[in-house]
């Protein structure tokens, strides 16, 4: 059965082993319903995928930052 970001978010989150994980969500989609949907679903961080190839490398280098910072919290927490 094929999921959509929300559904396989919300199993992702249902199961004890993979509830921690940061999920980051990468959607062509800038539908705020799809956008909360994801956000209620457990979501940690929400961002539109480029169209072109060469917002690709800017695109990826948020989630990094925004990665590392969220392990350095979560270091800082535990």
């Amino acid at each position: 059965t094929m999921l959509d970001g929300p559904e396989a978010l919300a199993q992702i989150r249902a199961t004890p082993r993979t509830r921690r994980i940061p999920a980051i969500i990468l959607s062509t989609s800038t539908q705020d319903r799809l956008l909360e949907q994801c956000y209620a679903n457990g979501a940690t961080m929400c961002i539109e995928k480029p169209t072109e190839f060469a917002q690709l490398e800017p695109t990826i280098q948020r989630i990094v930052e925004f990665a590392i910072d969220v392990l350095a919290l979560h270091r800082e927490v535990h």
